[in-house]
């Protein structure tokens, strides 16, 4: 990290002063820049401005200018106007500030809609910034069953790959201050980042490991923290071949006398391949500079959206303790303007292997048709054969045939008769 300066003298009547390095002989004022207390040295120097570049630290520094004036004169020798500071690139400031594009996102999606969504952030005063943001579903946040407990943001993970999870602290008894927590990983999950457990405004337990092939994560900080809730972001690469995860944890506390006490539990999540929120980010990490936005992309699935909407908060972390939190509303348009005037028909997944749903769309009130074809034109299966009133309808396909055989791995066909000017056509894929 370093740091430079660049500034101007100015002269008055026959008499010039430029910083101490030449003064006329009956000049009795002294100006001097100090960093961190110790008088910097001039490095560079022409008639009419220095450039002076000061390397430091990183960490807390002062900056001053300090002068004595000479008492012979009505008015200072010397005036400094100081021009500029200029950072180098990729400094982080905890006191920068993160402006996202918007303060709260209201989105409604059309009936079996897909959409990818960008949420554009700034640095309101051009410093650099690195953030990390976390999803979670506002109305379905697990409660606390003891005084103290962690609950982690998601209640599922993907094999065979690496994920950002959420964990936060609750303490309802404030009497108790938490001073460590620990996490347990089985020997099929690796802690490839981990952060402090924190909140503005709150002191922080700090990380204290080790990144790498931990077994145990630890968090300390002996002055403690009794505050109502803290959280950490960490990222777990996990096995491929893992269907369960369980990390047991521990919380250790004191109270107002010292009396010690540790809260024991676990964090447990299921195996879950395929996404299964209706809201979930595609791009969660990112930097900000004077020079450019970033964005975090998210992807609003209404196939997913049980029961017709949802709550989410997208907390926002970066350069430390800070975060924001920004609120989005997902609802469901079950009658969108024109929808209905084209058929609406999506296979997923897709390659599938077991089964795979099917959505559609009746535009008025009818006999509606759905089947099955094998790559040759065969029919295979009659999924849906009855009259429907009109609206967006799902099915589950399970792979078999209609005397209900397995079908067997190929290209398949899906096809939709709503009505006699309606009809769509899907192709997809079976394996087995």
């Amino acid at each position: 990290m370093w740091l430079s300066i660049s500034f101007y003298s100015r002269s008055f009547s026959n008499i010039k002063y430029r910083y101490d390095v030449e003064r006329e002989a009956n000049c009795l004022d002294e100006w001097n820049l100090l960093v961190d207390g110790s008088i910097v040295t001039d490095h560079e120097y022409n008639d009419y401005w220095r450039f002076i570049s000061i390397p430091l630290e990183r960490g807390y520094h002062t900056l001053r200018w300090v002068g004595t004036r000479d008492p012979s004169r009505d008015s200072f020798g010397s005036i400094f106007r100081l021009d500029n500071l200029i950072f180098s690139p990729g400094v982080l400031f905890s006191n920068a500030i993160l402006v996202p594009e918007y303060e709260q996102l209201e989105i409604s999606l059309a009936p079996g809609e897909i959409r990818d969504l960008s949420l554009d952030l700034h640095s309101q005063d051009g410093k650099s910034i690195e953030y990390i943001a976390v999803l979670r579903q506002s109305n379905s946040l697990k409660q606390a069953t003891e005084s103290i407990s962690l609950v982690c943001n998601q209640d599922t993970f993907q094999a065979g790959s690496e994920d950002l999870y959420l964990i936060s602290l609750y303490n309802s008894d404030q009497t108790l201050n938490v001073y460590q927590i620990n996490i347990e990983l089985p020997d099929d999950v690796i802690a490839s980042s981990v952060g402090s457990f924190n909140l503005p405004g709150e002191t922080p337990l700090l990380f204290t490991g080790d990144i790498g092939s931990l077994t145990r994560l630890s968090w300390f900080n002996e002055e403690g923290c009794n505050a109502d809730s803290l959280r950490c972001g960490f990222r777990l690469i996990i096995d491929a071949n893992l269907s369960h995860l369980v990390m047991p944890y521990e919380v250790h506390t004191r109270d107002t006398e010292g009396l010690e006490r540790c809260f024991e539990g676990s964090i447990e999540l299921s195996r879950g391949d395929e996404q299964m929120e209706s809201l979930y980010l595609l791009q969660n990490e990112g930097r900000v500079s004077h020079t450019r936005t970033s964005a975090i992309t998210m992807r609003a699935n209404q196939n997913l959206l049980i029961p017709d909407s949802a709550a989410y908060d997208l907390e926002i972390y970066y350069n430390g303790n800070n975060m924001l939190t920004i609120p989005i509303n997902i609802s469901y348009d079950s009658n969108p303007a024109g929808f209905y005037d084209t058929a609406h028909l999506k296979v997923y997944p897709n390659p599938c292997m077991a089964s795979t749903k099917v959505a559609y769309s009746i535009p008025a009130t009818g006999r509606a048709l759905l089947e099955v074809f094998n790559i040759r034109g065969q029919k295979v299966r009659t999924q849906v054969d009855y009259t429907l009133a009109k609206g967006y309808y799902r099915t589950i396909w399970d792979t078999c045939d209609d005397r209900g055989n397995p079908v067997g791995s190929g290209v398949y066909f899906c096809r939709l008769k709503a009505s006699k000017d309606q009809e769509a056509v899907i192709r997809f894929v079976v394996l087995r």
